[in-house]
């Protein structure tokens, strides 16, 4: 193979080629697009024990020397790495620093390379991966250079079409009655090999089946065109995807098509500006899209046929795998100002719309609480923002009060006109826009108040209780509910309303006498038991029921129906009758 003229090739295409071939050979490596904040990253290698640590390539066009006008570029390059690597709001750590060039440096110009590094006190090393290191990365995927310099566009084409056809096969016996399908396994596998090794950006898959397949989307997949020569053909499918992660980027998918907003329904049309403003995905389907082209390699796809078609458009599939997670707490204040619930939430981008604006998905800390946040950057009169808050109410279940009960408050304050206040994660940044929340709380009061108080009965009896299923029955329980009971435990000692109520003594004429002696002083003390099966399924709180005022006992005629070594009065209260609950935490 003759060396490549590299003085002669278009710079943009030595450095395309350059940066395919490393992406190639990392398959996980990824472009940043040039631009002047682009910090000294080029190609990024993963070198570490996250994506962030990265040996960074940085692909220079020059094939025929280094002058001083050169030289001053490598030096910007290089020090902008310097500054990516040591701001701490960055996340890259640079492990290895290469000038990527198609030259073997000169002995002077490796010294340089090394004093410069030196001058600038490189925290990382600094070396040069030269046209003899590129050349056997070349030597690789010969495809590249094929591709690139030669006729690969034309090849790729050219073999798909023989594959799709199969004319190839056709002289494949004289009797083709006679051909058994693991005799084409070799002629299939040959052509296969040849279009993949064609195209050094995407990788090409056949596959005919008789009924139409059902396509599951994977990683890296772009297209799935599926045809037949005739109504009772069999269908060809091709799965095109990509050979590594940015080969998108040095090998666009160009379409177009027509969108007719008139013609869609009032769904179709929310969701079709959700996505130019979010990104967030869309179908459309019938009349609404029509004059589809998409412009597929290999002479894949052109202008579809007209008739209904159904368009999903939106993020493909793991295109925001490698996003950042943001940590950003959330606060929500009422109209004074006064900080009602927080909860930290982690956050991370999933889409970007046409109109600039962002659609980002995450939880909270705990995963109690999901949210998607949609917003739209408008400086300089600032941002707006809509959240949707999706309470996962079954992953609460089982759950300690005192872990969920934070979540909850978060969600029993979203509305009310309070406001939101997102901060970072310490606090240290407080955003100077709040944003208004004027809908009613998704989660009501009395659910959070029910939840204080289990979690005031836990702290008390020093017993760990978990979050119940019936929680709405609890906290719309009559009677003695569970804030009685948490006031009680708490050594409260609340007041509790007196109703006709019975009163059992020993059957002896000392119990009866001391019982009427304490009615007719006005103070009457009772057991009180109270079955708590959040603690136990036979668990009961003894309390202790003081009766204060106008108290009259008459006998009961349960005592005439219960054989036993006890009596029973009734207490027939006045309106200054009343009582107060006490809890022996020792009993």
């Amino acid at each position: 193979m003759t060396a490549i003229p590299w003085t002669l090739v278009d710079p943009d295409t030595i450095e395309r080629m350059i940066a395919v071939g490393l992406c190639r050979r990392h398959q996980r490596a990824r472009r940043v697009k040039p631009s002047q904040g682009d910090g000294g990253l080029d190609v990024l290698v993963p070198s570490g024990p996250s994506r962030f640590h990265v040996d960074d390539y940085q692909v220079k066009k020059f094939a025929d020397g280094l002058d001083d006008s050169r030289k001053r570029q490598i030096r910007k390059s290089l020090k902008s790495a310097i500054v990516t690597h040591q701001d701490p709001t960055s996340p890259y750590v640079i492990s290895n620093w290469y000038l990527t060039l198609p030259m073997d440096l000169t002995r002077e110009q490796e010294t340089w390379l090394a004093n410069l590094a030196r001058k600038l006190d490189a925290p990382f090393p600094v070396e040069a991966f030269g046209l003899t290191q590129i050349e056997d990365l070349l030597l690789e995927s010969n495809n590249i250079r094929e591709y690139y310099l030669g006729d690969g566009m034309e090849k790729v084409s050219e073999i798909l079409n023989q594959m799709s056809s199969l004319t190839v096969l056709h002289n494949f016996t004289a009797d083709p009655t006679k051909i058994e399908p693991s005799d084409l396994s070799g002629p299939l596998a040959d052509l296969h090999r040849q279009i993949n090794a064609a195209d050094p950006h995407f990788k090409y898959d056949c596959q005919v089946t008789t009924d139409l397949p059902v396509i599951a989307p994977w990683a890296g997949l772009v297209a799935s065109v599926i045809s037949r020569t005739s109504a009772g053909a069999p269908h060809v499918t091709w799965h095109v995807s990509t050979k590594y992660d940015s080969a998108l980027e040095d090998r666009p998918i160009p379409g177009s098509f027509t969108v007719h907003p008139e013609r869609m329904t009032p769904e179709q049309r929310e969701a079709w500006e959700q996505w130019h403003n979010f990104g967030t995905p869309v179908i459309l389907e019938g009349d609404v899209v029509d004059q589809l082209t998409i412009g597929l390699p290999g002479g894949l796809c052109g202008d579809l046929p007209a008739g209904d078609n159904m368009l999903r458009i939106g993020p493909a599939f793991s295109e925001f795998d490698d996003e950042l997670t943001v940590r950003s707490l959330w606060v929500i204040e009422d109209t004074r100002g006064r900080r009602l619930a927080e909860r930290l939430f982690l956050l991370r981008r999933v889409g970007v719309g046409v109109a600039g604006g962002e659609h980002l998905q995450g939880t909270d800390i705990d995963g109690y609480i999901g949210v998607d946040l949609y917003v739209m950057f408008k400086p300089p009169n600032g941002n707006s923002m809509k959240v949707k808050l999706d309470m996962r109410g079954d992953r609460w279940v089982g759950e300690p009060v005192q872990r969920i009960l934070p979540s909850l408050r978060f969600c029993a304050a979203w509305g009310n006109n309070n406001v939101l206040r997102p901060q970072d994660e310490f606090g240290f940044q407080v955003a100077e826009h709040t944003f208004a929340l004027s809908s009613e709380a998704p989660l009501p009061p009395a659910m959070v108040a029910a939840v204080e108080d289990l979690e005031r009965i836990s702290a008390a009896t020093k017993r760990l209780i978990t979050l119940p299923e019936n929680m709405k029955d609890l906290a719309g329980q009559k009677g003695v509910g569970l804030r009685i009971i948490a006031d009680t435990v708490a050594g409260l000692e609340p007041r509790v309303g007196i109703g006709e109520l019975v009163v059992w003594h020993e059957d002896t004429p000392l119990a009866l006498e001391n019982l009427m002696a304490c009615a007719d002083a006005g103070r009457l003390t009772v057991p009180w038991k109270i079955p708590f099966p959040l603690l136990g399924e036979d668990f009961e709180f003894e309390f202790s029921l003081e009766i204060t005022g106008d108290i009259e006992l008459v006998p009961d005629e349960l005592s005439s129906v219960h054989a036993s070594s006890r009596k029973a009065l009734r207490l027939i209260p006045a309106e200054s009758t009343h009582g107060r609950l006490r809890w022996n935490s020792q009993s």
